[in-house]
């Protein structure tokens, strides 16, 4: 179980790597109708390394393409990286049909931010997808970014809901173990942006 606070320092910690990690990218390469996507190449990864990714798949359309025309870019990706864990943001419940149909070598934890129910008919979550039969879940669980962590709720300024799901990892060859943290956040200028769409 993780601390209040532990979820505290989290929270900070996370809302000033994301917003230093904010970035546009307009740049793209892999293709669909006219649209390019980039395609990353995974380093060569030591037998002792432990590979770990952080994915924003975009619940809606990018520069025109709609997420369902993009899961099997999606897919391709995470399976050309093939990393030990993945976070992903903006899962919604077809993305994550998705991810849990192709990503066979995967299990995940995760719940929707909305209400705390099931990833797969809510609303967007952050989960936590991991190899299965390399790691043993040892323990897992969710929280809000807000003053109330232990219900669906919103921060303060927030848009949206926002929740964390970690999960706590142990490498069944090694017995080493580590604890994936992941959320997501919106920059102050998107957060402004959205709201004037709205």
């Amino acid at each position: 179980m993780i601390s209040s606070a532990l979820k505290r320092f989290l929270i900070i910690l996370m809302a000033v790597i994301s917003a230093a990690g904010a970035i546009k990218t307009d740049q793209w390469a892999d293709s669909y109708e006219g649209h390019d996507f980039p395609i990353i190449e995974a380093e060569e990864q030591e037998k002792s390394t432990t590979r770990i990714m952080s994915f924003n798949i975009r619940c809606s359309d990018v520069n025109g393409v709609e997420a369902k025309n993009r899961f099997n870019i999606g897919v391709r990706q995470i399976l050309e990286v093939m990393p030990d864990s993945i976070g992903i943001q903006e899962a919604t419940a077809e993305w994550m049909k998705q991810l849990n149909l192709k990503l066979t070598a995967y299990d995940f934890v995760g719940i929707d931010r909305d209400n705390g129910g099931s990833a797969f008919k809510g609303g967007e979550c952050c989960p936590v997808f991991y190899l299965k039969t390399k790691f043993k879940l040892l323990d897992s669980g969710n929280f809000w970014l807000s003053e109330t962590p232990d219900e669906p709720s919103y921060g303060p300024g927030a848009a949206c809901r926002r929740i964390c799901t970690w999960a706590k990892l142990k490498n069944r060859l090694t017995g080493e173990t580590y604890v994936h943290v992941n959320t997501h956040f919106v920059t102050f200028q998107r957060k402004r942006e959205w709201r004037e769409r709205r």
